[in-house]
């Protein structure tokens, strides 16, 4: 299913939306040091992006601008 805060652009993943969904409902930053800390994350494991580019790592954060956090850093 489809995070319900991210659109998913186009029917191609093209950004881990379950990583960005996560650090927008939380406001907690995602950091995932290796291949097998994505693999063994019960959030992020069906994630198509993740999947299919296999990533060794990732950051993903939430950028705060006046107490709001509506801009990602990926």
């Amino acid at each position: 299913a489809k995070p319900s805060n991210v659109e998913q652009p186009e029917n191609t993943p093209q950004l881990p939306l379950s990583v960005l969904d996560f650090v927008l409902t939380t406001k907690q930053p995602a950091i995932l040091e290796t291949a097998e800390s994505l693999q063994l994350d019960p959030s992020f494991v069906s994630d198509p992006y993740l999947l299919e580019h296999q990533p060794q790592s990732l950051l993903c954060m939430p950028v705060v601008i006046r107490g709001e956090s509506n801009v990602l850093l990926y």
